[in-house]
């Protein structure tokens, strides 16, 4: 057991991790978790697993997870937390995990993303916040991820966005922002950056994207 890289546990009908399952399983490098009825996760169940670079916990029933669960998993490319019931997530869930690529927190309960929340995660490159309860955004939640590729928005409840709360992200290549609740979708502006080759506004329909050739 104790060279064990990965374990899945997914589509299960689990609604609870006992503490130190995973101990001594330190060649661990993923976990999958998804697709069951897991409501609580302990704050140390990853405690000790440094090798660790990709976690799936989509499809569960979170409403909170610890700020201190990630602590040390520095080794961490990929975390899904889609389709749970979270509200709220800590500004520091993911400090300093910088070689994060990917965030998956679609189809939640949250309805406001704290500032600070993505700092320091250099790396990454996907974040996905679609359907979910958010009304506005941080200016600057995305400041200095200069390797970001896609922002997905859709299908939200966001009213405005500040105008410049792209800019910068030079590497930026698909936003999604449709199905939200723009009062006047035909005067919002944005500064973009001319790498975004693909972005969605309105209902999701094919007439509704605009595919950028800048």
């Amino acid at each position: 057991m104790k060279n064990l890289t990965e374990i899945g546990l997914w589509n299960n009908q689990l609604n609870f991790i006992s503490p130190g399952i995973f101990d001594n399983l330190n060649k661990l490098s993923k976990i999958w978790l998804s697709k069951n009825k897991i409501k609580h996760l302990d704050p140390k169940i990853f405690k000790g697993l440094a090798s660790l670079t990709k976690i799936g916990l989509g499809i569960n029933q979170l409403i909170e997870i610890d700020r201190n669960i990630f602590q040390n998993l520095k080794n961490l490319t990929f975390i899904n937390l889609s389709e749970n019931e979270l509200t709220s997530i800590h500004k520091d869930t993911f400090k300093n995990l910088s070689n994060l690529t990917e965030i998956w927190l679609w189809n939640n309960q949250l309805t406001l993303i704290s500032s600070g929340l993505f700092e320091g995660l250099v790396k990454l490159k996907h974040i996905d916040l679609s359907g979910n309860l958010l009304t506005s955004l941080n200016s600057n939640i995305f400041n200095r991820l200069f390797n970001l590729t896609h922002i997905i928005l859709d299908n939200n409840r966001i009213t405005a966005i500040d105008k410049n709360i792209f800019q910068g992200l030079f590497n930026l290549s698909t936003i999604k922002l449709h199905n939200n609740k723009f009062p006047n979708i035909d005067k919002l502006e944005l500064h973009i950056e001319k790498n975004v080759k693909f972005l969605s506004l309105k209902g999701g329909k094919d007439d509704n994207d605009i595919n950028l050739f800048n």
